[in-house]
């Protein structure tokens, strides 16, 4: 994508675009994002979703203990190696902290899986294995 911006010549103070995340200033200056310090990173870590599967691989079932940060809604979905949602697995308000949930996963041929979860906007996944 190409931004043209005809008034740059005339300084454009306070002009502000982002597109997609990517931040594009009036200058090298405003342009160039300045490093993540140490307390900004681990803020971001606060506020992260883990998530942890056990065991894995498995035969029958397997147990994902998560933790979320804030209370919100919490959706985890099992998708198959094509992308496809073969399991609701949670769909619920919850409240922060460490939670639990088990799959029994009889009833799914074996293979290759992802566990994503979703809480306040952020999506992370794990792969599986059903064997």
């Amino acid at each position: 994508m190409c931004l043209t911006n005809n008034y740059a010549q005339y300084g454009m103070k306070g002009c502000n675009v982002k597109i997609d995340g990517i931040r594009v200033g009036t200058s090298w200056e405003t342009s160039v994002l300045a490093p993540i310090s140490s307390t900004k990173s681990t803020s971001l870590l606060s506020n992260l979703i883990q998530l942890e599967c056990s065991p894995n691989p498995f035969y029958q079932s397997t147990t994902f203990a998560f933790q979320i940060p804030q209370n919100g809604l919490v959706k985890i979905n099992i998708l198959n190696a094509s992308g496809l949602v073969v399991r609701e697995l949670l769909n619920e308000t919850m409240e922060s902290g460490n939670h639990k949930i088990e799959l029994n996963a009889n009833d799914l041929p074996t293979g290759l899986y992802h566990c994503a979860i979703q809480h306040n906007g952020l999506v992370i996944s794990k792969r599986i294995i059903h064997l």
